[in-house]
């Protein structure tokens, strides 16, 4: 019997029914109930990087036409918290790190006055190249989706953040109609997503900050209440 461990392409075509189903507009995510023990946590570094390595010649969608890197996200495998953006902006693109510009900037800081560091935390997007038109289409989310599933069953975080509404789209619950609005609390499997407004946004629209600080103090408020803690 062969022990070969399932490639990326194998996790990727046994999703691609289930994300089809969700006519490209939603994501299911529901992760195991108990984090690996501290011997596993490097193989699980590993499977992060394998993925990045994977994702780093992607020609899924025509998006790949326009951008100078793939930005897969980074931070911590473990962490608690992950944060979901729509797609890089230039100066992401332009570095291949995720939230590199002005925009990542701002989310440090808000990161930073919820008492964590960017380094304990997990920030991507949902599409994974800069998308010089706006917002990314249907067809470039379709074919990041399975790298996005693929970094929240390996990170297993208790809260998600949905920075703008391109990842709360992709992260709500088909079954529930609609997207929830901003600054509520939903459940998605096992995780709890907050949607909020992108840093981006904020940045032009300084008056609706009080706003986001109010979601992101719920974030904190359930983290340090323990209760979100299933792993």
């Amino acid at each position: 019997m062969s022990t070969q461990q399932p490639t990326l392409d194998d996790c990727i075509e046994s999703l691609r029914l289930h994300i089809r189903s969700r006519q490209r507009t939603g994501l299911r995510f529901d992760v195991g109930s108990s984090r690996p023990d501290p011997a596993e946590q490097v193989s699980r570094e590993q499977i992060l990087a394998t993925l990045r390595t994977e994702s780093s010649d992607c020609r899924r969608c025509p998006l790949c036409n326009a951008r100078t890197h793939v930005v897969f996200g980074e931070g911590n495998g473990e962490a608690r918290l992950m944060f979901v953006g729509d797609a890089p902006d230039s100066a992401s693109d332009m570095q291949g790190r995720a939230f590199a510009g002005e925009s990542g900037q701002l989310l440090t800081r808000i990161i930073e006055a919820i008492k964590l560091q960017r380094s304990q935390v997990y920030l991507t997007t949902a599409v994974k190249c800069i998308s010089p038109q706006g917002a990314p289409g249907d067809d470039a989310l379709e074919a990041c989706l399975p790298y996005l599933q693929r970094q929240i069953e390996i990170i297993q975080p208790d809260i998600i953040c949905a920075l703008g509404p391109v990842a709360a789209r992709i992260l709500q619950d088909p079954a529930a109609g609609s997207v929830p609005p901003r600054g509520t609390l939903h459940r998605m499997g096992g995780i709890l997503v907050m949607p909020t407004h992108h840093p981006e946004l904020l940045l032009s629209r300084p008056e609706l900050k009080n706003e986001t600080w109010k979601d992101v103090q719920i974030i904190q408020r359930e983290l340090e209440s323990g209760t979100t803690r299933k792993h």
